[in-house]
């Protein structure tokens, strides 16, 4: 078996000084003189040649102190999802579900579904962004509130909000104080705390949420409402 190592991709000397992205790294372990050269990337797998050079696809994979592959990576996640209010211009009031449909057997949560990296992964919500064409939402507040599993509620659109605990993680309370000609748009932080840490089902990449009103707030109705959470994943 080949021995695998990492090594660091480079141009030849004579060619770095005209690569302005290049950096110089030292691959000679003598203390005070060695071997330096401009490296333009970092690769790792076996010496044949056939190495994987690192991006954001291919992770850099080293290995604990137990031998455990463990992957070194950081990504940002922009994960969103959308649904379509009932028609009609009746008034929410404080702490109604604000959903898609107004029987309860028909709420279809909003499903975020790439917030981990990978499946049963973690992350954390940083903030929520949340839009609509409905100018019966400009200047209001809502909450968004974020489950791991798909919860299931007890009401409809237009009613109390009511439903199952499902792994609750957290929520974001945003206000619409933006007025674009085509938008009513807010950006949130978390309730509690800076962000919301949570870890996805076994299997699944998703994280779920409801809104709920804030306040009195008379929609136009039949309009898209979408949520946008900025979420840093493991």
């Amino acid at each position: 078996m080949n021995r695998i190592f990492v090594f660091m991709l480079a141009l030849a000397a004579m060619l770095a000084p005209a690569a302005t992205s290049a950096q110089l790294v030292k691959i000679d372990p003598s203390a005070n003189s060695g071997t330096w050269i401009y490296a333009h990337g970092l690769a790792f797998g076996p010496k044949d040649g056939t190495a994987t050079l690192v991006d954001a696809t291919h992770p850099l994979p080293v290995t604990s102190s137990g031998g455990v592959p463990v992957t070194v990576v950081g990504s940002t996640i922009i994960a969103s999802a959308n649904f379509t209010t009932p028609a009609g211009t009746s008034a929410y009031a404080l702490n109604n579900l604000i959903a898609n449909s107004a029987t309860a057997g028909s709420v279809v949560p909003m499903t975020f579904t790439s917030a981990c990296r990978v499946n049963g992964g973690t992350g954390m919500i940083r903030r929520l962004r949340i839009k609509t064409p409905d100018t019966g939402f400009a200047g209001q507040t809502v909450t968004e509130y974020f489950y791991r599993d798909s919860p299931t509620v007890t009401n409809g659109d237009h009613a109390a909000w009511l439903s199952t605990e499902s792994n609750y993680i957290g929520a974001v309370t945003v206000t619409l104080d933006k007025h674009f000609s085509d938008y009513e748009k807010g950006v949130g932080t978390p309730s509690v705390g800076t962000e919301i840490n949570f870890d996805c089902a076994t299997g699944s990449t998703a994280i779920y949420g409801l809104l709920v009103a804030g306040g009195a707030i008379t929609p136009q109705g039949a309009k898209v409402i979408t949520a946008v959470a900025e979420i840093l994943a493991n």
